[in-house]
């Protein structure tokens, strides 16, 4: 019995040394700011990077060497990107010219819808269904003029397809609220949308009629939700403005994980921008943070918590541009993408 404790709690140092160690700048810098990371769950050594001015890159080895996938894609402004979790080959892109799609991993990109995506509005503003069948997106008409940041006056709403993206019509709107993240849960089916200073909504019946999400101890339904990100193991992770949510009933009541502290929430001096999660250890959540508007600061953080929540540990570390955008993990690499265009990794246990 001593021996097992001893084992186990060099394992436990092992760790958290692996998580101590520095981060790697890896792939190259420029390309405008980076805004969606994603790894391919299929594949544990293909990645995705997106940029607002050129494109998207894919890395089939951990991001050590990237390549342009833009052929076919009407502009490199890249909002929001997505993986058909029933075929990875099945890409989706949103840009402000269109919805596009390409089933052969990257290699060639075709329109499929007339829907207008904005970097710094649209975020995981793409989600489909487990089947591939129901393709849900959230599309935002400008009006006016932006500020060159994607800070401007936006209506969003709802579209949907029930036949493989193939079609689409609208299917909410609230009040012109922007809609920068929605999400399928992994389980229920349920559909999930977070809100620009709206809170979190949920639908049981596929847009038919919707519900706020509510927090027993504060009110969250004028809150701001970065991203909304489902589990296999039945919870619900939002990332609100100033610190993370977690539901155990399938959306209906969330409770705050995260400490709310003083610098965080967009009206004050941090957000929090992302969240992602073990795919094989649930209980291991990772956050990031960044300030980089209106005027640009390089401060944010990255925080680990390896007890589903309850206690967090700052890994900023060395990375030397503090403001993450989106974080993606996958089998033992932390990937981070920042607002000054350039990427970052590190590395936890090689096995997990």
């Amino acid at each position: 019995m001593k021996t097992f404790i001893k084992i186990l709690l060099l394992c436990i140092f092992l760790y958290d040394i692996s998580l101590a160690s520095k981060w790697e700048q890896f792939g190259f810098s420029g390309g405008g700011l980076f805004l969606n990371i994603t790894p391919d769950d299929k594949n544990s050594k293909v990645v995705y990077l997106c940029s607002d001015v050129s494109g998207i890159y894919k890395s089939i080895n951990r991001g050590d060497l990237w390549k342009p996938i833009n052929n076919g894609l009407a502009s490199r402004e890249i909002a929001s990107f997505a993986i058909n979790p029933s075929n990875s080959s099945d890409l989706f892109a949103g840009i402000p010219l269109g919805l596009f799609r390409s089933k052969t991993a990257g290699k060639k990109w075709n329109k499929i819808a007339n829907l207008s995506f904005y970097k710094h509005v649209n975020y995981k503003s793409i989600a489909i269904s487990k089947t591939g069948k129901v393709i849900v997106v959230a599309s935002h008409i400008l009006k006016g003029e932006t500020d060159g940041f994607g800070k401007g006056d936006f209506y969003g709403s709802l579209y949907k397809s029930d036949n493989y993206g193939k079609s689409f019509y609208k299917l909410k709107d609230f009040n012109g609220k922007e809609i920068p993240s929605i999400c399928f849960d992994k389980k229920s089916g349920r559909l999930y949308a977070g809100l620009y200073w709206g809170g979190l909504w949920y639908t049981q019946n596929y847009g038919k009629t919707w519900k706020q999400s509510k927090c027993k101890n504060e009110d969250i339904s004028e809150k701001s939700v970065q991203k909304i990100l489902s589990h296999s193991n039945g919870k619900i992770y939002a990332a609100f403005d100033d610190g993370l949510y977690i539901s155990l009933d399938n959306g209906r009541n969330f409770k705050r994980s995260f400490p709310k502290l003083k610098r965080f929430g967009e009206k004050t001096v941090e957000y929090i921008t992302s969240v992602c999660i073990n795919p094989k250890r649930s209980n291991e959540i990772f956050l990031s943070s960044s300030k980089s508007y209106p005027i640009w600061y390089n401060r944010g953080s990255v925080w680990f918590s390896k007890d589903n929540g309850l206690t967090w540990k700052d890994i900023t570390g060395d990375i030397p541009v503090k403001n993450v955008e989106d974080l993606g993990y996958k089998d033992g690499y932390l990937y981070a993408d920042t607002f000054c265009s350039n990427i970052f990794r590190l590395k936890g246990t090689s096995n997990n």
